[in-house]
């Protein structure tokens, strides 16, 4: 994806991710993170991963469950 480009992933069951890099330097990027339920906001954030570095989100309960989001970054 390309820096300003906003890419949509669509998780299934109503979840969607949008991913917008704003800045990659030698092997750390920039991104701004928004995940939806439907059209209900449940994280925005803007964060700096390295290359290979996970990011994990905690989400919504579901029972006694929560739902996890993990995003990464590789070239």
């Amino acid at each position: 994806v390309k820096i300003g480009e906003n890419k949509r992933l669509d998780l299934g069951n109503g979840f969607t991710v949008f991913v917008e890099p704003k800045s990659s330097d030698k092997k750390r990027h920039e991104l701004a993170i928004e995940w939806y339920s439907s059209r209900t906001s449940l994280v925005k954030t803007t964060t700096k991963l390295h290359e290979g570095q996970h990011l994990f989100i905690k989400g919504p309960e579901v029972g006694k469950e929560w739902i996890v989001l993990s995003l990464g970054v590789s070239d």
